[in-house]
């Protein structure tokens, strides 16, 4: 209809006619680009609002867990404590540093306190203690699909962007030094 109309005007020599065309063809072809890229606007920030939300689901499991281990691992630093206090021997350190630590902020170091004491009239709850091994092991489903998918460039702030990268790569040092240990404590047995 429109290029009927623009063949009648140029046949009749109708230069305003034309430019008034042209005009309208531009000016919809101007607001059906910006339509579509208001949609997808749109999209992108409902996919960012998902992939946060799951991502504090994620953060909220991995806090959950580091309680556990921490508290595995002050359990058995107490039992440790005892073992050495009964042997004359001495106490373990109160602090272990981490020496990679991929960003900043992050010293590397990690201060136990035995939460409950034991006694030698409990050998079981003390063994049990001692064999009870926790591993920390981040929920990453909802980073990885981000950096899988290129969608980490849909989180608009770069503060957020950056500090989630540093907690997962913090995370994955942990996970290395954890195997570090684990490994050396099997070479130990061995």
């Amino acid at each position: 209809m429109i290029l009927r109309r623009i063949t009648e005007h140029v046949k009749a020599q109708n230069w305003f006619a034309i430019f008034l065309d042209f005009i309208i063809v531009v000016v919809g072809v101007f607001i059906g680009i910006q339509v579509s890229n208001w949609n997808a606007a749109r999209g992108d920030r409902a996919k960012e609002a998902a992939y946060l939300t799951q991502l504090i689901d994620d953060m909220t499991a991995d806090l959950a867990q580091i309680d556990r281990v921490a508290n595995v691992a002050s359990t058995r630093m107490a039992v440790i404590a005892l073992v050495l206090d009964q042997a004359d021997l001495t106490p373990p350190p109160a602090t272990f540093h981490f020496q990679d630590c991929a960003f900043e902020p992050c010293s590397g170091l990690l201060t136990f306190e035995p939460k409950a004491p034991f006694s030698s009239d409990h050998p079981a709850a003390a063994n049990d203690a001692l064999s009870d091994l926790r591993l920390y092991n981040p929920v990453r489903h909802t980073y990885d699909a981000l950096i899988s998918s290129g969608d980490i460039g849909l989180l608009r702030n770069g503060v957020v962007r950056r500090n989630l990268q540093a907690y997962y790569a913090n995370a994955r040092e942990v996970e290395k030094s954890e195997q570090g240990i684990l490994s050396y404590s099997h070479d130990l047995r061995v």
